[in-house]
């Protein structure tokens, strides 16, 4: 009985994968012993690009092909739909802060009449003071931008830090599952200053047109 009597293999290498006790055998140095059968075979391609024609081809023949190309798509599948969910969350967030900005610079610009009215006393044109208060909410979408970025970063890094430890207690080495790209820091301070921009349009119309009434009667 070939599969039960001993064979002489010459180790050409190591799997480091303490998890799976595995022995892999090149197909022609099994049958050369006397094995046809099997219920499992390995193959190897070049390039991730070709595991799909290979995988055709396997299953034109009649076998059911599995590869970690298929455990990768499900992971970014899920990872996708995670993606969406703060997507929508991150989109009601920025709502409520457009809001909570329009409410907080317009209570703040109506506390500031006679600030206003000052400025025009001295000569400050309509569309300066407009200007004036508009870089001021531009600031401010800029440092919540910011804040929020440097938030998201920390955080990161402390779920990193948590999940490298169980990985490393397992012997698997560190693990780095956050990323924040230049692409996504630039546009969340675009998105950050426009909403700025948007949200401080209403009240710094409203108290230059306040302001201007002040600043007529000082001046007068």
């Amino acid at each position: 009985d070939e599969e039960s009597r001993a064979q002489t293999f010459r180790l050409v290498g190591v799997v480091s994968d303490p998890q799976s006790p595995a022995v892999y055998v090149p197909i022609y140095g099994l049958k050369s012993k006397g094995i046809d059968s099997y219920s499992l075979v390995k193959v190897v391609v070049e390039a991730a690009t070709d595991v799909t024609a290979v995988r055709k081809k396997l299953e034109a023949i009649g076998f059911t092909a599995a590869s970690a190309v298929d455990t990768v798509a499900e992971i970014r599948k899920i990872f996708s739909l995670v993606r969406v969910g703060l997507g929508g969350v991150g989109m009601f967030a920025l709502a409520v802060a457009a809001l909570g900005m329009i409410n907080t610079l317009t209570v703040s610009l109506l506390e500031r009449t006679r600030e206003v009215g000052y400025m025009k006393a001295i000569g400050m044109k309509s569309h300066e003071v407009y200007r004036l208060f508009i870089t001021e909410s531009m600031l401010m979408g800029l440092l919540g931008g910011g804040l929020g970025l440097l938030v998201g970063y920390v955080g990161g890094r402390l779920i990193s830090l948590v999940v490298s430890l169980l990985t490393v207690m397992r012997g698997k080495g560190f693990v780095d599952v956050s990323d924040v790209p230049l692409s996504l820091i630039s546009t969340v301070l675009l998105i950050s200053v426009i909403v700025g921009v948007l949200t401080g349009q209403y009240p710094a119309r409203r108290r230059n047109r306040r302001g201007g009434a002040v600043g007529g009667n000082g001046s007068g």
